[in-house]
């Protein structure tokens, strides 16, 4: 089986579009779509997907309005299923970024569809724009939710004055749900990933770890730091975790909301 067949064949004959007709082949100004990963209608999953996707956007409705939702076009990156942890997720990820690239886009927001805005700075097209504005040239990518960050010595938050919302360099984290990609940044996160669903885990000194499991993460930071881009977080993160059954653990788990106090239910894979 090759790669291709990992990836493409999902998206055949086209992929979906929530609430919003069908896709326009036009790139976006800047963040339009929001790409949703979710299992809901893939086969053979648990009874827990069924209705994800619909009550993401549900709850996007809940916290933005149906007025600022409306200006969203929001895009289904079908949910790959895989007995191998990490592989499955890692494949929609991929999904989604080589769409956004397809596309045009300035901007890939790419979330899971268990995850949950904070506040409204995501919002609508405009929101997400301004957010991304403050950024500095040399960012990577940005995580707007996820857990154990580690920021690196002498740093702290960055304001911009475009935008309410600051953001800190970061030198490590663990189960994103929620980040944002500029489009200098899409080439180079689509060949990392297609790295390691092809080669498998790496590891600090460059060389293949497994083909068990993937913490795509720690290959993202090491893909920034060959290319002299930085990583940054949302400070304070702007998406939240909800509780409920993990296709990656095979277990439910509780809320996250990225604060040191969260309950930590497994542990970091070694390597």
């Amino acid at each position: 089986m090759t790669l291709g067949h990992l990836y493409l064949d999902p998206w055949d004959p086209r992929p979906c579009m929530l609430e919003q007709g069908n896709p326009v082949e036009v790139a976006s100004d800047g963040g339009n779509r929001v790409y949703v990963i979710s299992m809901q209608g893939t086969p053979g999953v648990h009874v827990s997907n069924q209705e994800r996707l619909v009550d993401f956007l549900a709850k996007w409705k809940q916290k933005c309005g149906l007025n600022m939702t409306n200006q969203t076009m929001f895009e289904h990156c079908p949910g790959i299923y895989d007995r191998r942890r990490g592989y499955g997720l890692t494949i929609s990820f991929l999904l989604c970024l080589q769409r956004a690239k397809d596309l045009g886009e300035k901007a890939a927001f790419v979330f899971e569809d268990d995850a949950r805005l904070l506040d409204v700075t995501l919002c609508d097209k405009n929101s997400r724009a301004e957010y991304l504005s403050g950024l500095p040239d040399n960012v990577f990518l940005t995580f707007l939710g996820g857990h154990r960050f580690k920021y690196p010595k002498n740093t702290t938050g960055s304001f911009s004055p475009l935008s309410p919302q600051p953001f800190r360099e970061t030198s490590r984290s663990f189960g994103t749900y929620g980040f944002a990609v500029p489009q200098h940044s899409l080439d180079i996160l689509i060949e990392t990933i297609k790295d390691d669903l092809l080669y498998g885990q790496r590891k600090k000194d460059d060389t293949h770890l497994n083909h068990k499991y993937l913490t795509v993460e720690k290959n993202w930071y090491l893909s920034a730091q060959r290319h002299n881009l930085k990583m940054y977080a949302a400070n304070p993160l702007l998406v939240w975790h909800q509780e409920g059954y993990s296709n990656t653990w095979k277990r439910n788990r509780t809320n996250y909301f990225g604060n040191e106090s969260d309950v930590r239910l497994h542990k970091q894979p070694k390597g």
